[in-house]
């Protein structure tokens, strides 16, 4: 079968990926390749039993800050009928194809909620390591371009991003928890006030990949938000003015 253009550069994407040498170009990397396929945002991240807390498992956060935040602080990972199909499945699937009782009010709350944010529609990678533990690649958007080939090129750079973040990940937080090189670089010029546009600009990355590093560096710091980030950031010598 004859390749696309944007599947043809996404499978280079996976290469380039596999190779990766460090978190910040794994999620450019993986970022500029989801957009071409009309994703928006996307969360790399372990699928624990259902009474744990979905945070202390994420590898990379790039949902939309405030959902993401909603997410958590409304336990909808209990409810999230994604999440639970993802544990339930090894194929890769599309969200609008998941089939869940349409009268389980909770299930269709966090649907509804992640509707709101511009996460109309989504793909889902489960993933399931060789001592049992789970892991998901999701992403979502509102007008999805997933055929042909596109499906199979999403999945593996999905599957190829996990392996590579999670090796990456594993020896940082064996040690002190800090951020990555790109985290400090794009809460540096947040700090001397740079909008994510102009960051991205300066950085070569997309405004959209600015927004996601600022997200996972709030995580790191159990920060809110950007402002409270860059405070802490300072206070702990990440950065400097």
């Amino acid at each position: 079968m004859r390749l696309t253009t944007t599947t043809h550069d996404a499978l280079d994407r996976v290469d380039r990926i596999r190779t990766a040498t460090s978190v910040d170009d794994v999620v450019d990397l993986l970022s500029s390749a989801l957009e071409t396929f009309g994703f928006s945002a996307f969360l790399v991240t372990g699928l624990p039993p259902v009474q744990e807390d979905l945070g202390d498992h994420v590898l990379f956060n790039g949902w939309p800050r405030d959902w993401y935040h909603l997410y958590l602080r409304e336990g909808f990972y209990k409810h999230d009928p994604m999440a639970a199909h993802s544990r339930q499945t090894i194929n890769p699937f599309r969200w609008r194809d998941v089939v869940y009782p349409r009268d389980d009010l909770q299930a269709q709350r966090v649907m509804n909620r992640a509707a709101d944010f511009g996460l109309r529609d989504g793909f889902s990678v489960p993933i399931f390591g060789a001592r049992g533990e789970q892991a998901c690649v999701t992403m979502a958007g509102e007008d999805l371009d997933l055929a042909g080939q596109n499906g199979p090129a999403v999945h593996l750079l999905a599957l190829y991003a996990h392996a590579t973040l999670r090796d990456l990940i594993r020896p940082i937080r064996r040690g002190r928890r800090q951020l990555s090189e790109r985290e400090r670089d794009v809460l540096q010029w947040a700090a001397e006030g740079k909008t994510n546009w102009e960051i991205g600009a300066i950085l070569g990355i997309s405004a959209r990949t600015v927004h996601g590093h600022i997200q996972s560096a709030s995580q790191k710091l159990d920060t809110l938000n950007r402002t409270a980030a860059v405070v802490k950031a300072l206070r702990l010598g990440e950065i400097a003015l």
